[in-house]
Parts: structure tokens; sequence; C-alpha cells
């Protein structure tokens, strides 16, 4: 299987539950981890209430909406990935 290297706009598709990625920020750029769609506490945000969580690898750390772009671990052969080109 040949990698590409292709990061996927957020805004364009979503990581499946659980799959592991490399995820995108500007602030903090790159990082290994885990996308999970998460349903937050119904009494603050009201039912159905749904946020994308990229989890890091490591443990230490989680990032939410703010994620503009992720890339699947199988796709990438550059490790840790260059940033995605932002437009």
């Amino acid at each position: 299987m040949k990698r590409t290297n292709t990061w996927v706009k957020m805004s364009e598709r979503k990581p499946e539950h659980g799959q592991e990625v490399y995820y995108f920020f500007n602030i903090v750029g790159v990082h290994r981890g885990f996308y999970e769609l998460q349903e937050l506490q119904e009494e603050i945000f009201g039912p159905g209430y749904m946020v994308d969580v990229f989890l890091q690898k490591d443990g230490f750390g989680f990032l939410t909406d703010d994620v503009t772009h992720w890339m699947d671990i199988d796709d990438c052969s550059v490790f840790p990935p260059d940033e995605p080109t932002l437009n």
C-alpha cells in the first residue's frame, strides 16, 4: 500500500470512532492519538450535544473541536508528518 501522507480536513470527513490518527491544531501542532465522538453532560449542554475529542496516545492530554486536520496512521510514511498546508 502506498502511503500518501494526506491530511483530511475535519470539515470534509471525520475519523472513525476509536481510530488512531495524527491530528493537527495550529497552536499546538501535530500529535498522535485516538479519535472519539463523545456526548457531553445533558444537564449542562442539553440532550444529544456531541463533541469531537482527540486523546493523546501517551495519555497526557486531549483536544476537542479545535482540531482542523487529521491523518490516518496507516497513510503516514514520515514520522511525525509535516503540518498540513492551511488555506
